[in-house]
């Protein structure tokens, strides 16, 4: 779990969403350590066994909030962090300084909306920005930031430069097929709006932050292997980056101004600072290899893919090469791309489940004309 960005999340979020009730999971497998605060419920029903944990959480959050008459509910990462979207928004009088900023743009809001057709319903999509690791000038983390407050150690202010250029690949089999790093949105829900029964263009966007190298290994529970993170965390910051900005950075002079310079200065005490994970001090961070170099693929190499290790085979071609032994391939069948993937579900040649004559291509030739 990503303990290291709760104190700057709960400190955001209690300044712009005026945050007062939090539920939170945690991965059963995780190393840190488990929370010691008194005043936290513990859950009586278990979840842990329930194979989409996660989705199952949402459903249980809703209910339960939706017992207790509440209305606005976010679901969100704690790499996540809800903010006005200023692309849309342009009220001088909704400034992220000021408390509960994000809260007066979801009151404000009219459901159902003739002008949005996103504002239909009582679940609101909510725009999510990727940002990449590329760091900025000292000058451009440090500004705005409240005096004895290091900037480095929060990600609002770390990081500013989000957004990707929309690229096209042109594959060998003469198709020029979109590459794209978006991610799914997330939603704000109104349960004043819903029954309890039926819980089964937005003006407010969601800071995705990946975070420093150190932060996005932490997380040692992920079954996808650290091989994986570290060819995601690579393409992602090799595609990501091309815009940047500072809508965000105000917050913490508000919270401290509302808070206090002492209050604010003890409850973000330890912002940003790893939790050391038992019998891993001074371990350094070890990338297995996957294939030796005279087994490696190159860019423009054509494969056959196991989709997803679904155990169906595809012909695709190399897109990019990352580390580890991870490749980004582009199917021939679809022009979809599928990011990170180990190259233990690459080979040259077998049967493949798709027709070999995706219009009137030979791969088989093809492939031989082309590979290096």
């Amino acid at each position: 779990m990503d303990n290291h960005f709760l104190i700057e999340w709960l400190a955001y979020h209690y300044h712009v969403v005026t945050l007062r009730h939090v539920i939170i999971t945690s991965d059963p497998d995780i190393e840190e350590k488990r929370w010691t605060v008194a005043n936290i419920t513990k859950q009586e029903k278990s979840l842990q066994h329930y194979i989409g944990r996660q989705a199952a959480f949402h459903l249980e959050c809703l209910r339960s909030f939706k017992r207790e008459n509440r209305s606005w509910v976010l679901l969100l990462d704690i790499d996540e962090y809800i903010t006005v979207n200023t692309e849309v928004t342009n009220n001088e009088e909704i400034a992220i300084e000021q408390p509960n900023s994000v809260s007066k743009v979801l009151q404000q809001m009219v459901i159902p909306n003739p002008e949005y057709e996103e504002l239909t319903t009582p679940c609101i999509p909510l725009h999510r920005k990727q940002f990449s690791a590329r760091e900025s000038s000292v000058d451009k983390v440090n500004h705005l930031v409240p005096p004895d407050f290091d900037a480095l150690h929060f990600q609002t202010f770390r990081w500013r430069k989000y957004g990707y250029n929309h690229e096209v690949y042109a594959t060998k089999w003469g198709v020029s097929c979109p590459i794209r790093r978006s991610i799914p949105n997330k939603v704000a829900i109104d349960l004043s709006r819903l029954r309890l029964i039926d819980i089964d263009r937005p003006d407010n966007s969601v800071h995705h932050y990946m975070g420093t190298e150190e932060q996005w290994f932490h997380r040692s529970s992920d079954k996808r292997g650290t091989g994986f993170r570290k060819a995601r965390y690579e393409d992602f910051n090799s595609k990501v980056g091309v815009a940047e900005t500072d809508a965000i950075r105000p917050w913490l002079k508000g919270f401290v101004d509302t808070m206090g310079k002492e209050l604010a200065s003890r409850l973000l005490s330890g912002v940003g600072s790893l939790e050391v994970l038992p019998g891993k001090v001074g371990s350094p961070i070890v990338v297995p290899i996957a294939f030796q170099q005279d087994d490696a693929y190159q860019v423009g190499d054509i494969v056959q893919a196991n989709y997803k290790g679904d155990g169906y085979w595809f012909w695709a071609e190399i897109s990019a090469v990352l580390s580890g032994g991870f490749y980004n391939v582009i199917y021939a069948s679809d022009c979809s791309e599928e990011i990170a993937t180990y190259g233990g579900r690459l080979r040259r040649e077998g049967m493949v489940d798709a027709d070999e004559d995706i219009g009137g291509i030979d791969f088989k030739l093809l492939q031989k004309s082309g590979n290096s």
